[in-house]
Formats: C-alpha cells, structure tokens, sequence
C-alpha cells in the first residue's frame, strides 16, 4: 500500500457535522478546472502560526498480532501506518494538554505528512490488554493491515510482558496553530503533546474498578465512565447512555485532574505512567514562508445576483435509525421565529432531552434561527417536519443592506450508511452546485459526513439539472474540517469564477452556530458598506473560538 494511500484512509478514519435559481445555464458547457492557486489565511482570537513541525516518537505494538510477511517477518507497511496513526492523536490531544500554555492545536495539514522509520526492536508489552476500545462497526474504516491487528490485539488477551516491537519513528508535518495572548512561543520547552505508546489501546491502563461519576458539561446528566476521558464527552438521553471513549483522539487526556460528579478529585496521572502507557513528545518548530492572501468572493457574489441563495445543512448522529419527532420540533421552529429576547429564548432550549429521538444539532438550528432575526427580515416562510428531516424556506431581506436572500435551511441525518443519510446526501450535494454560499454545520463523522464519495457526488453531478453559480462560497463548520474535507477533495465541483472556502480547524463543539451567522453577517456588511471588512476582524467579531481558515480556488486562465 502506498503512503498517499495510508494518508487518504486516515483522512476518512479521522476526522472524527438548495434553492433554485432560474437563470439559464447549460451544465454541460461547465468544465471541471483545474485549481491553478490556493491561498491560505488564518484568523483567530490572539495569534497564529503556520509551522512545520518534526517530532520522534516510540510505539509499541504486541508482536503476535502485527501482520506478518510470508517470510514471517512484520508487514513494513503496517509500521509505516502505526506510525501515521499514532500522530493522529496530536491534533486532538493537544487543546487539551496544553490548556495552561494558553493553546490550542488547530490542525494538520494530511498532505504534508512524511513519517520516517528510524529503528525497531524486541521490548515486552507494557501492560494488559482486556478490551481494545474501538467499535466493531468502525474497523471498516481501517486499512486491511490495521484492522488485523485491532482485531488479533481485541481477541489476544494480552499480558504485561508479552513479546513486543519497538518501533521509533520521525515525522515532518505542517500545523496551523492558534495560541491564546499569554501562550509561550511555539519552540517553548512547556509546548509539548502526550501520545499514547500503542495508539489502539489508549484507554487500557485505566481499570474498569476506578471508573467515577462524570458529569455532562452539556446535559448535566451522570454517568459512570473512565475518569481521564474529558466530561464533554458524555452524552446522556432518555434512550441513548454512552460515552464515546472509543473516540479517544476527542476525548483522551492522560493530564487530567478534576472532581468527579460526587465531588471527588481524581489524577489521571495515578494510571497513566510516562514512558510506560504513555509518552511525552517535545516537537522541534519550523517557519513556513507566509502565503499570500487572497479575498474570499462575497462582492463578486453580490454583483451577480438580485437574490443570494444560501443553503445551510445540519446533522445530526445520535442514533443511526433516529426519526424526528414533528410534533416537538414544529412548535420549537415556530417559538424560535417569534422570541425576542434571550430569556425568552432559554424556555425551548434544551431540545435534546425532551421527547425521545432528538440531539443538540437541533438546538443548534434553534440557536440560529433566533438569532438570524438580528440580521434577516423574513416575508416567506415555509417549514416542513417529519421523521426524517426538516426543511426551512427563507425569503427575505438583510436588514442592514436590504440585499434579497433566498435561505433554505436543512436537518437530517449525517450517520452515513442508512436510510435517512440518502435523503441528506441528495441535499447537500445539490447545495454545493447551486448555492451560491454553501454552509455546513454539523458532525464530521471521521470525516465522512460530507466526503464526496459519501454524497455520490459524481452521480449527482451528472444529473444535475439547475444552475450553477459563477462565484461560490463553501463554508464547513465541523470537528477539523480542513483536514477532513481540503477544497482538493472536491476537484469534480465545477469552478466557473472563484470558490472560496471558510473551515473551522479545531474541534468545533460548539451549538452557538456562530460561524453560520458569522457568514450571514458578513455578507449583509459588505453588501452594506460597499467594501470589505477585514476577514480577521469579522473572525473575532463573529466566530468567537471557532477557529477559521480560508482558502480560494479559481478557474484556469
């Protein structure tokens, strides 16, 4: 298997959330271009980096599960993507193990990544093994290499002292960085990640027995679960209690020191053993020349178009077989519509533990349809509920520009693989070829919400029938969406102008949908002012700690 492949099955593993214009245009005429330049710019509140980064790390992998040669000697390939993997868990970890260095990792850059093996050897296993925390359904998305090994270490049983290999790895790769005012340079000796030794048992050394009573930063709900698995994990309803430590590259963080719900404080440092369980990496940094920036096209768009059509998608993925409830959600839409102040407001939320099949992405959408009536007059409205989806129709005015929009909103399932996903697929596939400005907000479901085979894009492309714009705006506000959804994966998009493209880089948790309305914003502002606001103000102004890169593609010349 070559490296490009290794990269592009890691993108799918991690990672691990419309309207009809009837101007003419033959779709056959639109030529998929080429991209000929991508300029990059990132914003956040306090400052930012663009760094190449180079780090060693150790592995060690039980030996009588690691894929083997026919000569009986362990499979290169799979120690190439061990190593792959394992650096998986920086960009996840870091936000949380630096948290006193006032810093956050904000994501990595897949293409860029060059791992090097420098030595391996025979060591013994470190500790045992009783159940290898990744879900069954979830293997799939592994190479045939790495799931072997998941699977032969799941059914091993293995033993502190098992034979083992010991495999040191350097890895080159580019990071975009967001550090708060006080954070320390990024070649300080306190800037430094925790990776665990073998990367599919990341959770073992913590014995069931120590559990504690965590507490949902979001539901406020209770459940027993492993006490260095970061609280806002935990998601509790009515029928669904879990906690998503299979995801360990979210929620994993081998510093933590807390109290539990009871009250009790707990150190995560009491299991988790350096150089045993666990590693410290100290990463060398190095400056990448600045690129140019380049303006994302809201002008251009607005000078095309008497009517701005904006289609806003959002997922949800509590349960794969989830049916809405029309009932809740219809009187929940309506109320959102019509309260004013925020106190009002606070009555309807939360949305997800009431009824019995509902989840945050539906407060999500409440949020924004709330707090869009700062910007928006509405003078059509249509809303249509039922199991499976719900699908809002906008017209109207910008307030502050009067500039017309056509705004169809959708929600629906983003869990791919079921029935009610092909209904979603179909929507955001249209969406991205119509739209004028295109919004994502949701899951990114290891990267497979929406990736384009996911969608069927080809297919969907092929079919088209309605018009596509000249100058668009994508905007994909989901868990590091752009190391799991870079512009390059959608090269069969046709490009007629410019595309611009708003990514948030972090771990976007957020139902405040900030960066939706951030973008809905803008546009009323630069159609009112007749000039730009400056991207790194507006970011501040509107996308709080949702942190933003942009990138511009455009046709060849």
């Amino acid at each position: 298997m070559s490296y490009v492949n290794v990269v592009i099955i890691f993108m799918i593993l991690f990672l691990s959330s419309c309207s009809n214009n009837t101007d003419s245009v033959v779709v056959d005429n639109l030529k998929t271009n080429p991209v000929v330049n991508e300029s990059l710019n990132l914003s956040c509140i306090g400052k930012t980096k663009f760094k190449q980064v180079q780090h060693e790390v150790q592995y060690i992998l039980l030996e009588s599960a690691a894929p083997k040669k026919e000569d009986g000697s362990v499979n290169e390939s799979f120690l190439y993507q061990i190593a792959y993997y394992g650096n998986m868990f920086i960009p996840f970890s870091f936000d949380f193990v630096n948290v006193a260095n006032h810093a956050k990792f904000m994501s990595m850059d897949p293409d860029s990544v060059k791992t090097e093996i420098i030595s391996r050897e025979e060591t013994i296993y470190p500790y045992d093994v009783k159940t290898v925390k990744i879900k069954d359904e979830e293997l799939k998305f592994l190479s045939p290499e790495l799931m072997q090994y998941a699977i032969k270490l799941k059914a091993s049983g293995a033993k502190k002292g098992d034979k083992a290999i010991l495999v040191k790895v350097k890895t080159n790769f580019n990071a975009y960085y967001c550090l708060g005012y006080n954070a320390p340079a990024l070649d300080s000796e306190n800037f430094n990640y925790y990776v665990p030794m073998d990367p599919m048992t990341a959770f073992e050394v913590v014995p069931e027995s120590e559990y504690r009573p965590i507490q949902s930063s979001i539901t406020k709900d209770v459940s027993v679960n492993n006490p260095c698995i970061d609280p806002i994990s935990i998601r509790v309803t009515e029928t669904y209690k879990s906690l998503q430590n299979n995801e360990f590259f979210y929620f994993w963080n081998p510093v933590l020191q807390a109290n539990d719900a009871n009250g009790v404080s707990f150190n995560c440092g009491k299991w988790y053993k350096l150089n045993n369980s666990y590693q410290k990496v100290k990463p060398r940094f190095f400056d990448i020349p600045s690129i140019e920036n380049k303006r994302l096209p809201f002008e251009e768009i607005i000078k095309k178009n008497k009517t701005v059509h904006i289609g806003l998608a959002m997922g949800f993925t509590i349960n794969p077989h989830q049916k809405l409830e029309a009932d809740i959600l219809y009187k929940k839409f309506e109320q959102a519509f019509q309260i004013k102040d925020k106190a009002g407001f606070d009555k309807i939320l939360p949305s997800f533990n009431e009824g019995s099949n509902v989840d945050v992405s539906v407060d999500r959408m409440l949020i924004f349809l709330w707090r869009l009536n700062k910007y928006f007059n509405v003078s059509k409205k249509d809303v249509f509920i039922d199991e499976n989806k719900v699908v809002i129709d906008l017209k109207g005015v910008l307030k502050q520009s009067q500039l017309s929009i056509d705004l169809k909103l959708y929600l629906g399932s983003t869990k791919v693989k079921t029935s009610n996903f092909e209904i979603t697929k179909k929507f955001i596939g249209n969406g991205m070829l119509e739209s004028d400005i295109f919004i994502y907000e949701g899951h990114s479901n290891f990267g497979d919400a929406i990736n384009p085979s996911t969608l069927d894009l080809e297919t969907t492309i092929k079919e088209f029938k309605g018009t596509a714009p000249e100058n668009q705006i994508f905007a994909l506000f989901s868990c590091q969406s752009y190391f799991n959804y870079a512009p390059r994966l959608f090269s069969s998009i046709p490009i007629k102008g410019k595309r611009g493209w708003i990514h948030s880089l972090g771990n976007y948790r957020e139902v405040t949908s900030n960066g939706s309305l951030g973008v809905i914003a803008y546009l009323d502002h630069i159609a009112s002012n007749k000039k730009p606001i400056p991207f790194e103000k507006w970011a501040d102004m509107f996308a709080n700690d949702n942190f933003l890169m942009r990138t511009v593609q455009e046709k060849s010349q």
